[in-house]
């Protein structure tokens, strides 16, 4: 893990995206004809920052991407793949430790969001009379409750995927694929008759909030915390343990191509050492 966290803290990705981050909730909070919800209701209020999490949640995909699928494509990419899994450190732990650590780095992609909202009240654009006090706590339920189950989530697919491809380019398709799968999911889910099923799939666990927050006056979104039902812990349950089978089935994945291709040059060396033996040409004594 510690090693994977001073490989990113090298790379001005890790900055780069938490800046932009940072500054597109800077416009959605203070510019004028940008907003999540509507003028009575407060553009840093606890309604309008879940879904300011839930929009960047839908493509958290193309951020997961470039730093969790790196951490197992791009040994392949450099030609280090049999030197690292060659070492005495199990396969396992290297990819779980990348994870973990592309995880970490993935999840400060969100504090953009609150120093945003600190300094929005300071622009001279900004319009006093949208932004409420700030909401420390608001910040917190959803960066628990809405931005790392989704990290883990999309991170976990992603992770599948490139130990399948172990290629950046595809990896990347894939996360394209995932947000536009995710939102069309999205679209389903309203749709859907049956709120209790569409609450449980949902894969960002937004639905069963936004069922509870429907017939919320503009008063209670400004001041009040949403509460969460069963629906929410079952749904987060649900996409907790396929996220966990996922991991799972890439980790026996992986171990299964990496010993099929070591036994692969094990047994071409073998072939041609013995074919190299065959043709000596015998001397006379």
């Amino acid at each position: 893990i510690s090693f994977e966290l001073n490989f990113w803290r090298k790379r001005a990705i890790t900055y780069v995206f938490p800046l932009i981050m940072f500054l597109l909730s800077l416009v959605l909070l203070t510019a004028e004809n940008v907003s999540l919800g509507t003028d009575v209701v407060y553009r840093n209020s606890p309604y309008s920052l879940l879904m300011l999490y839930y929009v960047f949640s839908m493509f958290l995909p193309l951020f997961v991407n470039s730093i969790v699928s790196s951490g197992v494509t791009r040994d392949y990419e450099f030609n280090f793949d049999q030197i690292l899994y060659s070492s005495p450190v199990s396969r396992n732990k290297i990819l779980i430790g990348r994870f973990i650590g592309g995880f970490i780095v993935v999840s400060f992609l969100f504090v953009g969001v609150l120093i945003a909202d600190i300094i929005s009240p300071l622009m001279p654009w900004a319009d006093a009379e949208l932004l409420g006090p700030l909401r420390i706590d608001s910040h917190i339920q959803n960066y628990f409750m809405v931005a790392l189950p989704n990290i883990f989530i999309i991170g976990s697919i992603l992770f599948l995927i490139s130990t399948w491809t172990k290629n950046t380019n595809q990896s990347f398709m894939a996360a394209i694929a995932i947000v536009v799968i995710f939102m069309s999911f999205q679209s389903l889910n309203e749709k859907i008759d049956n709120k209790t099923i569409a609450a449980l799939i949902d894969p960002f666990g937004i639905m069963p909030i936004f069922y509870y927050t429907k017939k919320w006056t503009a008063l209670e979104k400004n001041t009040m915390l949403y509460e969460v039902d069963w629906k929410y812990f079952a749904n987060r349950a649900i996409w907790g343990l396929f996220s966990l089978g996922l991991w799972f089935l890439a980790l026996k994945s992986f171990s299964l191509k990496f010993l099929q291709k070591k036994f692969s040059k094990k047994e071409k060396v073998q072939s041609s050492a013995k074919t190299a033996k065959l043709n000596i040409p015998e001397t006379n004594k």
